[in-house]
């Protein structure tokens, strides 16, 4: 049985999740997207240990047609989103990697990384 590609969340849970996730915005270094996968990577800084965990768990519950995984090393936290192509879809639109196309790594811009676009999912 195939998992829906769709979010659970009502919009005022969609609201309350866009906020926490605005919170470690600032914190991320750049975006990956290959054909079945989305990366972010996050400066490892306190606010990011303490929020991006509890993020990932929650959107493995209401985005379970995808695989959220966080892998940690010296100087940042990666988190990893692999699913089937239509919700990898949703879900770079969502987290601001729209206009890029599959295999193309693009760093966040050197003053300020790119805000995701979390208006495009419901």
């Amino acid at each position: 049985m195939d998992i829906p590609i769709a979010c659970t969340l009502t919009s005022e849970e969609m609201a309350d999740r866009r906020s926490l996730w605005q919170t470690i915005d600032r914190d991320i270094l750049c975006r990956r997207r290959d054909t079945d996968r989305l990366e972010i990577v996050y400066r490892l800084s306190g606010e990011v240990e303490r929020v991006l965990p509890s993020l990932v768990d929650a959107e493995s519950r209401c985005c379970a047609f995808a695989a959220w995984s966080l892998r940690r090393d010296d100087a940042a936290v990666v988190l990893t989103i692999e699913g089937p192509p239509d919700g990898l879809a949703a879900l770079a639109q969502e987290f601001g990697f729209s206009g890029q196309s599959a295999r193309a790594g693009v760093p966040a811009t050197s003053s300020e990384p790119r805000p995701p676009n979390r208006d495009q999912l419901t």
